[in-house]
C-alpha cells in the first residue's frame, strides 16, 4: 500500500538541529574512502568532515531499505527501530573486526556509532535549500541540484524492494515494474534523514530529485544512507 507523502512547504518549520557532528565544505566531500563491505562488494563513503583525528563519512549510496520505525510516529532517531538496526546488525554485517574498532561514537541528538545525515549536514556540505513553485506540485523546498544530495541504491537495497517513487499520483499513473520505475527516476532513490518533525512525529527524507519530504515512520520503501565517524 502506498502511503501518503507530505511534502515540506516551509523549511524554517522543519529544519531542526538534529546532530552535533560537524560537516563542512572544507572537508573534501568529493573524496571517496573504501570502508566496509556488503555482499562481498566494497562500500565507498564521501569524506564530509575532518576534526584532525577522525573522518566523518557519508555513504556514497543508499545501502538498504527499512522502516524508520515500526510505529507510525517516532519522537527521535535514538528511539527508533532503525537506530537499533544500524547500531547492531548493520555494524556486525558490514564492518570487519578491525573496522569496527575504528568506529567512534557520534554525540548529539543522534548519538550513535552509525547515524543518519541531517538537513543541516547536507546544507553545510552541498549548498542552500531552494523554494520553487510550479503548476503540478504547487510549492516545495529542495536542496540545490547536486549529484551528492541524490543517491543511487546498492544491489541489496534493490533486492529489498526500495521504491524510487515517493509520489502516490505518479505511482498510480505508472503501474509498472520496479525496473521501469528506476529508469523513470534516473536510478536515484529516497533516503531517510535524521530529523523528525516534532508536530507529527514523521521523519524527514530526501526524494530522488532532491526535494525534502516527511512521511510516516513505518513507510517501508525509503532507504538508508548512513553516516559514521572513524579514527584515521
Amino acid at each position: 500500500m502506498i502511503k501518503k507523502i507530505v511534502v515540506l512547504f516551509t523549511v524554517c518549520t522543519y529544519l531542526l538541529t538534529a546532530c552535533s557532528v560537524k560537516t563542512t565544505k572544507s572537508a573534501n566531500a568529493n573524496a571517496n574512502m573504501e570502508f566496509g563491505h556488503q555482499n562481498g562488494k566494497s562500500l565507498y563513503w564521501h569524506i564530509v568532515g575532518d576534526d584532525g583525528d577522525h573522518y566523518i563519512l557519508l555513504s556514497e549510496k543508499v545501502l538498504d531499505v527499512k522502516n524508520y520505525d515500526d510505529k507510525e510516529n517516532v519522537s527521535e532517531f535514538t528511539g527508533s527501530t532503525l537506530y537499533e538496526y544500524l547500531n547492531s546488525d548493520f555494524i556486525n554485517s558490514t564492518f570487519s573486526n578491525d573496522e569496527r574498532d575504528k568506529l567512534v561514537f557520534i554525540s548529539g541528538e543522534g548519538s550513535a556509532l552509525v547515524t543518519l545525515p541531517s538537513t543541516n549536514n547536507l546544507l553545510d556540505l552541498y549548498g542552500s535549500m531552494n523554494y520553487v513553485k510550479d503548476g503540478y506540485y504547487n510549492s516545495k523546498d529542495y536542496f540545490a541540484a547536486n549529484d551528492k544530495i541524490i543517491a543511487k541504491p546498492t544491489d541489496l537495497a534493490i533486492y529489498n524492494e526500495i521504491d524510487p517513487f515517493d509520489n502516490e499520483v505518479f505511482a498510480e499513473i505508472l503501474q509498472t515494474d520496479v525496473d521501469t520505475r528506476y529508469n523513470f527516476a534516473n536510478g536515484n532513490v529516497p533516503y531517510w534523514l535524521l530529523n523528525v518533525d516534532k508536530e507529527t512525529g514523521y521523519p524527514l527524507y530526501v526524494t530522488p530529485t532532491g526535494y525534502v519530504g516527511k512521511t510516516e515512520a513505518n513507510t517501508g520503501y525509503i532507504g538508508i544512507r548512513p553516516m559514521i565517524r572513524i579514527k584515521k
